[in-house]
């Protein structure tokens, strides 16, 4: 006699699995997003680290004041604002200089456009203090 699993042992099998994937789909679901939310972090570190190597190459057009006047790089670099205290840096003049490259925003799988991060850099004393956000 040959033996073979009756259907209630299949359904039963069966059952169990749906069990486990159920249980399991919502944790590896929540693990990803997880994963996409540090990456993304990491990403905004390089982009400030981006923007702190644009600094020590460009320093000429780095704050000049201890002040809250702002200037974007295109403002200091055509002069139409001379003296300000905080340089507003965009995620696409990096990107124009070559300082990073075109990257994608690991949470919705896009690229980042020119204005999505903002940097603002200000005169602190004798340093500089660089800040992200995005926007």
């Amino acid at each position: 006699m040959k033996k073979a699993f009756t259907l209630v042992e299949l359904l039963a099998v069966i059952v169990i699995i749906g069990i486990l994937v159920t249980i399991s789909v919502p944790i590896v679901r929540s693990s990803l997003k997880s994963y996409r939310n540090q990456l993304l972090e990491k990403q905004e570190e390089n982009i400030l680290m981006a923007a702190k190597l644009w600094g020590s190459k460009n320093p000429t057009y780095l704050p000049t004041l201890n002040d809250s006047t702002k200037a974007t790089l295109a403002e200091a670099k055509n002069g139409t604002k001379e003296e300000y205290g905080v340089l507003v840096l965009y995620y696409g003049d990096l990107l124009n200089e070559n300082f990073i490259e075109k990257t994608k925003n690991p949470v919705t799988g896009e690229y980042f456009e020119n204005q999505s991060y903002q940097i603002e850099i200000t005169k602190q004393g004798e340093s500089y203090n660089y800040t992200i956000s995005p926007l």
